[in-house]
């Protein structure tokens, strides 16, 4: 009767939460079985990159442990990889000749990614072929993150003892949690997270266009207290608890912010129409800005002339937006027919050798053997002049005991060869990185091409240092990229200079608001 019942664990971790949902199906239904959620101390998980494994792994079991309305079994885990380590692709490529498909994606990444193709690791789908433009044309959706980043993950769940089934993506997780198939006509589904908005075209085909705006949420909170003239921490109250209303200026301040949003998601539904030929009928907003008071009603006024509506998690009816991601996560472990559309991020055989020859742990094991090798090279060569010597001592030591003997004295007893109570550790753990101090970091446009500053922010930020703001320039001028600095930001403003192999003029400013503002030139 239960032969074919099915468990998964979607795990979903992002810098400031952990949620988990076991679920389980049985006869093709499915249902929740338990729920986690722990609130992580700041600077555990920095830009979806691991600081603290101790801590990460005492929250894990805190998640697993006290779960409702029982105890998580953390088996056949699906783990949502952070967004801000991936790379989605939509492209249409043609493919008459199969053989070359992945020469032809290797150019994309070369084009699109700022990161070298051979420190990725991508997984694609090739979605059925569009008959409305060509017989050989198809859409095909990929994920890539940096192999790095990737064996970071990895190599905390295997220390952990935690078996992760595959590394999910998540807009494709948030879809599953939310809809139990794909639709027959297209949807967006818009995620406001806390850095960056997400931006996602679903069809029948699967995730057909995906587009990234660099501010959220916490873009919204700084411009609230910038115009109130208060702290972060009261911006983000005012924002959560007044939302958007027309008789507070938080509440103008906000409608401008999303006024300015809404335009981005019309400008890409309009070139995705005009793209595909396709028409949108809904849009779905998710994140935690989404549940701003009063959004949904003031986009409507805002001339979509779509369907629009907060995205609520399937299988559960409290909490239904909190735990949308982990529930597609889970989703992904208990039905096989979402892996023809959506690609996933796994760590093969080749992979995991390259990244060990990487890794610190391996490294230093590598000098530990080299040191050992040359010890015995050394003992072995010298052995008959050393065992000469101890030999040598050895009658010394007699004859010292004999002489002592014969004149009554006592020996004097050996140099004790056991070392002092010290403890000592020695870690296996990967060298982590310590975080950049915060810093007030703006990346601005002053080329004129789309794309530009959203671009080098990523950079940016994937090197470990975040963003503040992403925007304009006052004009686009700029034929040399500038980065201005504050005096004692010159460090960090170098680090960002090294990761440009551009010529790049630093300008130390001591009058500006911000602590370093990058501005990125026709030369980039």
């Amino acid at each position: 009767m239960f032969l074919d019942k099915k468990k998964s664990v979607g795990l979903d971790i992002s810098d400031t939460t952990i949620e988990a949902v076991e679920m389980a199906t049985a006869r093709g239904k499915a249902e929740v079985v338990s729920r986690g959620r722990v609130i992580l101390e700041p600077g555990i998980v920095i830009n979806g990159r691991i600081k603290n494994p101790v801590k990460l792994a005492n929250a894990l079991k805190q998640v697993f442990g006290s779960a409702s309305p029982k105890p998580i079994n953390p088996e056949n885990v699906v783990f949502g990889l952070p967004d801000s380590l991936v790379y989605i692709l939509c492209l249409d490529i043609n493919l008459e000749n199969s053989e070359n498909i992945r020469i032809l994606i290797n150019k994309e990444l070369e084009s699109i990614i700022p990161i070298d193709s051979k420190r990725l690791i991508y997984s694609y789908r090739i979605l059925e072929p569009d008959r409305k433009n060509s017989r050989t044309e198809s859409k095909i959706l990929l994920a890539a993150a940096e192999e790095k980043a990737v064996w970071e993950w990895k190599n905390f769940f295997r220390k952990i003892k935690l078996d992760i089934n595959l590394f999910d993506i998540e807009p494709l997780a948030i879809f599953r949690g939310i809809n139990k198939e794909l639709p027959e006509k297209t949807t967006v589904l818009v995620d406001i997270g806390a850095r960056t908005t997400n931006i996602s075209f679903f069809s029948s085909l699967g995730m057909t266009y995906s587009y990234e705006v660099q501010y959220g949420g916490d873009y919204f909170n700084k411009k609230i207290a910038d115009g109130l003239k208060i702290d972060i921490k009261k911006a983000d109250i005012i924002k959560t608890e007044k939302g958007i209303d027309s008789k507070g200026k938080g509440g103008k301040i906000l409608a401008t912010a999303f006024k300015h949003l809404s335009e981005e998601i019309k400008r890409n539904i309009g070139y995705y129409n005009e793209k595909y030929n396709d028409r949108v009928e809904e849009i779905i907003f998710v994140g935690g800005s989404s549940k701003i008071k009063g959004l949904i009603e003031f986009l409507n006024s805002q001339d979509f002339n779509l369907e629009l509506k907060l995205g609520k998690a399937l299988y559960v009816k409290e909490e239904a937006f909190v735990y949308i991601e982990a529930i597609g996560l889970a989703v992904r472990g208990l039905y096989d027919n979402w892996s023809k559309t959506d690609p996933f991020i796994e760590v093969n055989k080749k992979i995991r050798k390259s990244a060990l020859l990487k890794s610190s742990a391996f490294k230093k094991i590598i000098i530990i053997g080299s040191g050992v090798i040359l010890i015995a090279m050394f003992l072995f060569f010298l052995w008959p002049i050393i065992g000469k010597y101890f030999r040598q001592r050895n009658l010394d030591n007699k004859s010292a005991l004999i002489t002592a003997q014969i004149n009554n004295e006592k020996p004097l007893a050996p140099a004790s060869s056991t070392p002092n109570n010290i403890e000592s550790a020695v870690s296996t753990e990967e060298e982590i990185q310590e975080p950049v101090k915060k810093i007030n970091l703006t990346v601005l446009n002053g080329s004129g091409r789309a794309g530009v500053a959203g671009n080098a922010a990523q950079i940016i930020n994937q090197a470990g240092i975040a963003t503040s703001t992403v925007g304009n320039a006052e004009n686009f001028n700029y034929s040399t990229t500038t980065i201005k600095y504050k005096k004692s930001f010159l460090n960090i403003a170098s680090q960002i200079n090294k990761l440009f192999t551009i010529e790049i003029e630093m300008r130390e400013v001591a009058d500006q608001a911000e602590d370093i503002i990058v501005i990125m030139g026709k030369n980039y």
